[in-house]
């Protein structure tokens, strides 16, 4: 009796978690160069990362004490990168196969992030996996390493954001499932956003990936995610941003500003990986630009009941919920009977019912929280008594770059003003509303002008989701936050910067040229906060979001700046 109690106790105890004699941990530089040089002896070592790692820049032979796997001796265990990331930065190097793991054979590679550069005249690399061989799993990967080819300008680069090559013309079977590429491939030729190519008698089956990187490429071959000779299968959600070829689904700018491309491959992936597809600031103007691979639970994308509304919309636990007086009738079509207040979402499956006051057929209302003292805002609604606390004004020019703004006592429909009130402090505009938006609709916008000032309407049911925005011309100007303070900064550039329904920009006066210095005077010596800016600053050095967003310390990503697309590492 008593062997088999301390029987059951091992079992127990063996089965709680505990780390193999096989397992390697890894949490400095150190430790992955003795995991390498373990690999050459052991390739069937499994490992995990237990913290975010850099990797040498200026190492001498970073190729064989760096890159676990030999061409005759692959890697084949299963490494757990836990949702930690490995940085390298490495130019130079000359090898024919580059990587982070450089030959896998049969391995499994799950839950990494890698981050940095490889810079090679070898004709494969790979932002994850140099060469994959033989039957792979590599699942719940994320990269955004830049990966350039110096050398010939006829030679292939063969690159890929994952995988630069699969196969050795023998039989091998790769799966690549919930992965994401982010970075920039520049090669002469044959670069690939997943797999840069597929070999004879090789098949690779590609599900729940997102390519959003960039490919840079003098020459043909530029793909969407891979170049076959073998057998490629685009299983399920395989999306796009930067489309390059006729691969995959393109991601749409609907379902991107709606959460609902992260709704769907987050579906797709019920392996309860460390890493899960998220998408953080959803229902807010400074939405992540893409769904990606992420541990914070703040970004979870989920989707919540709302009494009045036939479809679920998509939100971050504890986050922003779509505020239909926001966007009005015409957003969500609410009937007479559907409530609304400004609150937060409640936690994945409850269902939120809307405060008590009401979005009738006659009676319109508009509630906006100000971020700072002074917003553009327009109404489709008579507002004949302005809420307490608030001042608006007529913008109209006066002469040359001045700009002068005029005390009005109330709002009158579709006709644009500036507002200032309290940062901080939540008011509500209420008047008579006829129900529909006026104007013609182009392209799901609707523009209206009163003196400087345009105001738009984005129809929510027209290619824009649940966070209608619209472009502003080039030349225009648009109320920000900068880098002088709230003032009116001038877009240089057209398709860079986007604002929401039931805003306004300071469109260039007729006949003249965008002034470089806006001058701004009021007619009641109100404080609002706008400083007069003195130069044209949304320059060459101004960055942004994909929606338009005005940001001074991007972090990763994918920004805009001068018009082109930018991305930070």
């Amino acid at each position: 009796m008593k062997n088999k109690i301390t029987l059951l106790l091992m079992a127990l105890f063996l089965g709680a978690g505990c780390v193999w004699a096989d397992d390697v941990t890894i949490s400095s530089e150190a430790e992955w160069k003795s995991f390498v040089t373990t690999v050459k002896s052991s390739p069937s070592t499994n490992a995990k990362l237990t913290a975010n790692i850099t990797l040498t820049a200026n190492a001498s032979n970073f190729a064989n004490d760096y890159m676990p796997g030999t061409s005759s001796s692959p890697y084949s265990g299963t490494f757990d990168g836990q949702g930690f990331t490995v940085t390298y930065n490495k130019n130079g190097l000359s090898e024919e196969v580059q990587g982070l793991f450089r030959y896998i054979s049969g391995a499994t590679i799950k839950n990494l992030r890698t981050e940095g550069s490889l810079e090679s005249s070898g004709t494969v690399m790979g932002g994850i996996v140099g060469q994959a061989l033989g039957t792979c799993t590599i699942t719940n990967c994320a990269s955004s390493v830049t990966l350039t080819r110096t050398g010939s300008p006829t030679d292939d680069a063969t690159y890929g954001g994952i995988v630069g090559r699969t196969g050795d013309n023998s039989t091998g079977n790769i799966s690549i499932q919930n992965c994401i590429y982010t970075g920039v491939i520049s090669g002469n030729k044959s670069i690939s956003g997943i797999v840069g190519y597929v070999r004879n008698n090789c098949t690779v089956n590609i599900s729940n990936t997102l390519f959003a990187g960039t490919l840079t490429s003098t020459g043909s071959n530029k793909c969407n995610f891979y170049r076959s000779g073998g057998t490629c299968n685009l299983v399920s959600n395989c999306y796009y941003i930067s489309n390059y070829d006729s691969q995959g689904t393109a991601a749409t700018s609907a379902n991107l500003l709606n959460g609902e491309l992260a709704y769907t491959l987050a579906s797709a992936d019920d392996t309860n990986n460390t890493l899960f597809w998220g998408q953080g600031n959803l229902n807010k103007s400074n939405i992540d630009a893409y769904p990606n691979l992420t541990s914070e639970a703040t970004k979870k994308v989920v989707k919540v009941d709302i009494n009045g509304m036939s479809t679920k919309p998509c939100v971050n636990p504890g986050g922003a919920i779509p505020n239909p007086c926001r966007f009005g009738k015409l957003g969500f079509k609410l009937n007479s009977g559907d409530a609304y207040s400004l609150e937060t979402m409640p936690t994945e499956g409850g269902t939120f019912t809307y405060g008590t006051s009401k979005l009738e057929t006659t009676t319109g209302m508009y509630c906006i929280t100000l971020s700072a003292a002074a917003t553009t805002l327009i109404l489709p609604f008579d507002c004949e008594s302005l809420p307490d606390g608030i001042t608006a004004y007529d913008v109209t020019y006066s002469s040359g770059d001045a700009v002068t703004a005029t005390q009005v006592t109330k709002i009158t429909a579709d006709k644009p003003v500036l507002i200032n009130g309290t940062a901080g402090t939540t008011y509500k505009f209420t008047g008579t509303f006829g129900g529909t938006f006026s104007g013609t609709l182009s392209d799901g916008v609707k523009a209206h002008t009163n003196g400087a000032l345009t105001g738009v309407y984005v129809d929510a049911n027209a290619n824009s989701g649940y966070n209608p925005i619209a472009y502003v011309p080039a030349n225009s100007y648009v109320l920000q936050n900068g880098t002088e303070g709230l003032g009116f900064y001038q877009v240089q550039n057209e398709n860079t910067v986007r604002i929401t329904s039931f805003r306004a920009y300071l469109t260039v006066q007729s006949g003249s040229s965008a002034a470089r210095r806006l001058t701004i005077t009021f007619d009641d010596n109100n404080t609002t906060g706008i400083k007069n800016i003195s130069e044209q600053t949304n320059n060459d050095d101004a960055i942004y979001t994909l929606n338009g967003t005005r940001v001074d310390h991007p972090v990763k990503g994918l920004y805009i700046k001068n018009g082109k697309k930018y991305i930070v590492k």
